[in-house]
């Protein structure tokens, strides 16, 4: 009846990781929002090493039940039949988890050939570690000094104590 093929790349939003990074094993799930009804969760997914998820839903077109007159076989009677309720309208959204991160978004529909582009609002990692992992690191006597001044003051004081004897 009212199934939708789905594909969709969820990536993380830009920054010093890069653009179109992908978010690699994260839960998605597709819900189909009624009004004045209860929402239905319509596809499960996970995304995969490149961010991409795929998949055919379930019906989002809630089913109504109508009574129509079937004139034949004679003399006639009245059946109940179910179609898909002309009222209930495509209004969907996207919920994304991906560890401790979670994002519900509106989530638009484009058609089984187009591949929904999805940013979420956090990025590869922390900017902390970003950061960190720019500067280089310094082993002096095995012991790791982050900065190059570090190295600078060690030294100084190495030479401090050598000079005083």
């Amino acid at each position: 009846m009212s199934k939708l093929n789905v594909k969709a790349k969820v990536m993380y939003m830009p920054g010093p990781w890069g653009v179109n990074e992908p978010v690699k094993g994260a839960t998605v799930k597709i819900i189909d929002m009624d009004i004045g009804g209860t929402n239905d969760v319509i596809l499960t997914s996970t995304t995969n090493a490149v961010g991409k998820f795929r998949g055919t839903t379930k019906d989002w077109q809630d089913p109504k039940r109508i009574r129509i007159w079937e004139p034949l076989p004679l003399p006639g009677r009245w059946v109940t039949k179910k179609i898909p309720d002309p009222t209930d309208m495509m209004l969907l959204e996207i919920d994304i988890k991906e560890g401790s991160h979670h994002v519900r978004a509106p989530f638009v529909y484009l058609g089984p050939q187009v591949e929904v582009p999805i940013i979420v609002p956090w990025g590869k990692q922390s900017l902390g570690e970003v950061v960190s992992s720019l500067i280089p690191s310094i082993t002096v006597n095995k012991r790791n000094l982050p900065t190059p001044w570090l190295h600078k003051k060690k030294r100084a004081s190495i030479s401090k104590l050598t000079r005083q004897k």
